[in-house]
């Protein structure tokens, strides 16, 4: 067993820290999103263990598109009603990754989703995701009227979202939306009235 004198202990407890969160704090309020790469040069590291340290410390997001590739503040995410934030076409959400973001939005979407409807709040692919989601048990899938629609496993739930599917189904035509119209902000709603 290795014994240090006080000295020594105190000189190890004592070491200045060399790496500082306000380093990535300053790229990131001026670029809004970096790469784990720029992040690691502003710091002065070249260990991704160090910047998500010093991430932690300041609370951040990460993309749910471009491969979790980009990080952002908390602060500096301004997300929408839906939880969802794009900054330069790369995309971040309140609930972290796609799967997350997709099983939170299809739980609360009033008529469930199709891929093409998810595809379009999310702007990226989301088949893979959501079969992943059913084959999990996170959701399930119903076909209607041709197409697989994703819902929620709470039964009460995806009996309320199967009827609102098939009222919105039928008067999609007519209110010039398209299928599927699912719950959106109060601004559309007064829009459409």
């Amino acid at each position: 067993m290795i014994e240090f004198s006080n000295a020594k202990r105190n000189s190890i407890r004592m070491r200045p820290e060399r790496y500082h969160a306000d380093d990535l704090r300053r790229l990131l309020q001026q670029r809004k999103i970096a790469t784990m790469d720029e992040l690691k040069e502003a710091l002065g590291s070249a260990a991704d263990v160090t910047v998500f340290r010093k991430l932690a410390g300041l609370g951040y997001h990460t993309s749910y598109s471009h491969r979790g590739r980009y990080y952002t503040l908390d602060e500096l995410a301004h997300f929408d009603t839906l939880g969802l934030w794009s900054f330069r076409q790369v995309f971040f959400s309140r609930f972290g990754t796609l799967v997350a973001t997709l099983e939170e939005l299809v739980r609360a979407a009033e008529a469930g989703y199709d891929v093409t409807e998810a595809e379009a709040v999310v702007q990226v692919g989301t088949k893979d995701a959501l079969v992943l989601l059913v084959r999990e048990g996170r959701l399930t899938r119903e076909k209607v009227a041709g197409r697989f629609i994703y819902l929620s496993t709470d039964v009460p739930t995806r009996r309320a979202q199967l009827k609102a599917r098939a009222v919105y189904d039928a008067k999609a035509g007519a209110l010039g939306l398209g299928a599927g119209l699912r719950v959106v902000p109060d601004e559309l709603k007064a829009a459409i009235v």
